[in-house]
């Protein structure tokens, strides 16, 4: 059984979203830079797989959007789960829930796309190697591979000015008291967090033929990669 997890800031009043939503400024252009991907892909989109799914806004975006797409969403947390079931009651049949550790998590059969937001950043390199390898195994050959993340730059000057901006954003934000503050700065320090170079090349290394970086802003960025370029939108 996976270690279960809890939301920080609910005994403050908050959801999970929208504490990320405090944490991570540009939290909106991930999630929906997500959905906008998966409608432009030439190829079918019927089954997604979602990774670390929290409360169930990326499959609750997908399903609404996409009208025959089917979802499996996969958490550690049954607390995430519980609410992604709510969330989704609208959508009953097109989505099934998954309790799983994702470093253990081998999926079932394959898919159009595979997706996760927010979640792959809390994995260092072998972590992410070992469980992208297993995903590409169950990516279709046309299949797409979405995350919308935090990462660092090459430059460790760069890095330390991303830094330091993020901690005048956080220490100011009038929404956060000083114990969510502290978390926010613990758990999003890019300094333990991989660079988007380092995401490229281990992508490419397990047989992605094609990656592209489609939004970056401080220390978020959105990319797909693809097995077949012959598959590429237009």
């Amino acid at each position: 059984m996976p270690k279960e997890w809890h939301s920080p800031g609910t005994d403050k009043g908050f959801s999970y979203s929208e504490i990320l939503r405090l944490f991570v400024p540009e939290y909106e252009e991930l999630h929906s830079g997500v959905v906008e991907v998966l409608l432009s892909q030439q190829s079918d989109q019927s089954s997604i797989l979602v990774l670390g799914s929290g409360e169930g806004e990326d499959a609750e975006r997908i399903l609404d959007r996409i009208v025959d797409s089917n979802v499996v969403c996969v958490d550690n947390s049954e607390e995430m789960l519980d609410k992604t079931a709510k969330r989704l009651k609208r959508f009953s049949g097109r989505y099934r829930l998954i309790n799983a550790d994702l470093l253990n998590y081998e999926p079932e059969g394959s898919y159009d796309s595979i997706v996760s937001v927010l979640t792959l950043h809390h994995f260092d390199l072998g972590g992410k190697r070992r469980l992208y390898g297993h995903l590409i195994r169950h990516l279709k050959g046309e299949g797409v591979f979405v995350v919308g993340d935090l990462f660092t730059y090459s430059q460790p000057k760069l890095n330390e000015r991303v830094l330091k901006e993020y901690e005048r954003y956080i220490q100011s934000h009038p929404q956060l008291d000083d114990s969510l503050r502290q978390r926010a700065l613990k758990g999003h320090n890019i300094r333990n967090i991989n660079s988007l170079s380092s995401e490229l090349d281990i992508l490419k290394s397990i047989g992605y033929n094609f990656s592209e970086v489609l939004y970056r802003q401080s220390r978020v960025a959105l990319l797909y990669a693809m097995k077949n370029i012959q598959s590429l939108p237009d």
